[in-house]
């Protein structure tokens, strides 16, 4: 199974280790899925990551911050980002999300932003909230332990 995260989960996963990103940012750590993300998104994860606000509010390092992405460039799937999408004219800039899903035959497209979870599901691909897609992994995780 492969997911694609949007920017506002990878940026829990930082935040909040704890929380439901974080959770699922330890599953695939431990190989229950495979990721991908898109060069937008860690661009964008770069900028929000360094926001004067975030950084004030929580306690993330540089080192912090740079050892996140190195994680992501080396050990997810990062897409070509050369397809282009134009699905969502309310926010286009959530549009390279569809792309990169595309493009790497994700199944899923986890993401907090109102806009792709408006689409529900595009190309087959279901766009789901960060707990709709941790539960689907405890789920999965179940079956294959055999406890169903």
């Amino acid at each position: 199974m492969k997911a694609i995260l949007d920017t506002n989960p990878l940026v829990s996963v930082l935040l909040k280790p704890a929380g439901v990103s974080g959770q699922i940012f330890q599953r695939w750590r431990n190989g229950e899925f495979e990721l991908a993300v898109s060069p937008q998104t860690l661009l964008e994860l770069t900028d929000v990551l360094h926001r004067p606000h975030i950084i004030r509010k929580y306690p993330i390092s540089e080192k912090d911050i740079v050892d996140h992405i190195d994680v992501l460039r080396k050990f997810a799937e990062v897409t070509p980002g050369s397809l282009i999408v134009s699905e969502i004219p309310d926010d286009p800039k959530d549009n390279h999300i569809l792309a990169a899903a595309v493009e790497t035959n994700c199944i899923y497209i986890v993401s907090g932003d109102r806009h792709l979870l408006n689409v529900g599901e595009y190309q087959g691909i279901k766009i789901l909230t960060p707990r709709e897609f941790l539960e689907l992994l405890q789920i999965a995780n179940k079956v294959v332990d055999g406890n169903t």
